[in-house]
């Protein structure tokens, strides 16, 4: 059996709900910088925006004694009151994910009660000449999700998270993940990642809309495979509603 990935995500919170102050974007990129010199193949970028400066990291080894190395690194001004890391270990159909305070209450995003039945949880991967078409068209797309109706009682949802590679770190190829998000609220996670070349030569409609029929397809499989008994009827309807012509 294949062993398990490990992530450890790092959010530090910004001055504001967007992208932060000049200054405050330099000495993040700046530790951003040291912490890439320091650790190498461990550390897989950062991500900037919706409030939060992003550091991914791939332990090799303790995610809980490389967290302490890389906080010892963090000027305190830059951990924000709301500020946190995740330990994120991805089995099979479930992800098991454990919550590190750094600094008061997390401010979290991502454990939402969701009501849509189709919503985009983040897009990650920095952005670039040739990934911003696909990325404005996510935005785009992701406007639109925000405004469909609430699901109905009963009904299943999907999160979507969109990593498309860019200048810092790109999949080595085009796939989807699917596993149980939320099993008391029924609610599946996805993660699509698009290589950077795929970003730069394709279509962006295109390949959003054939990457959510793989994930809607992969959902409603694992729906039926671990005998949930989930409705996913009205996540099929807002996926063809937010990818018809």
């Amino acid at each position: 059996m294949p062993r398990p990935r490990v992530d450890l995500l790092v959010h530090l919170r910004l001055s504001d709900d967007a992208s932060g102050a000049s200054a405050e974007r330099d000495a993040l990129f700046r530790l951003d910088e040291a912490i890439d010199n320091r650790f190498g193949e461990e550390y897989d970028g950062n991500d900037v925006g919706e409030g939060e400066f992003l550091l991914h990291l791939l332990p090799k080894g303790d995610p809980d004694e490389l967290l302490n190395q890389v906080v010892q690194m963090i000027p305190k001004e830059l951990v924000r009151t709301g500020s946190f890391a995740t330990v994120r270990t991805s089995g099979r159909d479930e992800d098991h994910e454990r919550v590190v305070p750094l600094a008061g209450e997390p401010m979290r995003h991502a454990d939402v009660k969701v009501r849509q039945p189709l919503s985009f949880g983040m897009i990650t991967g920095g952005q670039c000449a040739d990934n911003k078409a696909l990325r404005d068209y996510l935005d785009m797309v992701w406007k639109r999700a925000r405004e469909l109706p609430n699901r109905s009682q009963g009904a299943a949802s999907l999160i979507v998270i969109w990593y498309v590679g860019g200048d810092i770190s790109s999949p080595e190829q085009q796939r989807e993940r699917v596993k149980i998000e939320i099993r008391a609220e029924q609610v599946l996670g996805s993660t699509v990642e698009i290589p950077r070349d795929v970003a730069a030569s394709s279509n962006p409609a295109q390949v959003v809309s054939e990457a959510l029929a793989r994930v809607l397809e992969a959902s409603e499989a694992l729906v039926k495979r671990r005998k949930l008994g989930w409705n996913t009827t009205e996540t099929r309807a807002a996926v063809e509603a937010l990818t018809e012509a």
